[in-house]
């Protein structure tokens, strides 16, 4: 039910995200036009394009990030398993980049569509993935990977969870609610610290 209210607005809103708010903000223009590169990138092509299945899948949002997962994700590419990366932030493209040129056949790679998200499209993160394992770092829970994680067939993983910088977010109810669903999501949660487990 929830996915199905959050892809009826991600619709209706998708329209103004994609081509209105770039008109008026610098920000916005400069997000369609990293997420835009996935269009062409031959580094996103879908293992299902080419019918095989992802061993491991990881979500990045910062360099931070990349750096705490980075090592598993060398660890299993040097295994010769295939493995998908989504990231957010331009931050970590060229980094990214330089990883699928060192492993062109074994990873594929996303930038998260958050401003161009279109449930139809291939680029759609929940029809891109194909990883029976998926593991999500810290705390950016995006939903439609949330939604992929929550599939039956899929272990879904936490890395270095935790609850800081939720601050004033943190006494929302709809936003409790939201991080109750989402920790109830996962098969297996990493925390960074004691602090964070309690």
């Amino acid at each position: 039910m929830f996915k199905f209210v959050y892809y009826i607005f991600r619709l209706i809103f998708l329209p103004f995200l994609k081509w209105f708010l770039p008109l008026f903000s610098t920000k916005a223009s400069l997000r369609i036009k990293f997420e835009n590169k996935n269009i062409d990138d031959s580094a996103c092509s879908s293992f299902k394009e080419i019918n095989k299945q992802a061993d491991y899948a990881f979500e990045i949002s910062s360099e931070g990030e990349l750096q705490q997962v980075k090592p598993i994700i060398l660890k299993v590419l040097s295994e010769g398993l295939l493995v998908e990366i989504i990231y957010c932030s331009d931050s970590v493209d060229k980094q990214c980049q330089s990883l699928f040129r060192s492993y062109p056949n074994t990873l594929r790679i996303l930038r998260l569509p958050i401003l161009s998200f279109n449930p139809f499209s291939k680029l759609n993160p929940m029809k891109w993935l194909t990883a029976k394992s998926f593991f999500l770092c810290r705390y950016d829970f995006f939903p439609e990977l949330i939604f992929y994680g929550r599939k039956k067939s899929v272990m879904f993983n936490l890395l270095a969870g935790t609850l800081k910088n939720i601050g004033h977010k943190g006494k929302n109810l709809l936003f409790r609610n939201y991080l109750s669903y989402v920790y109830h999501s996962f098969d297996k949660l990493i925390m960074a610290t004691d602090k964070d487990k309690e």
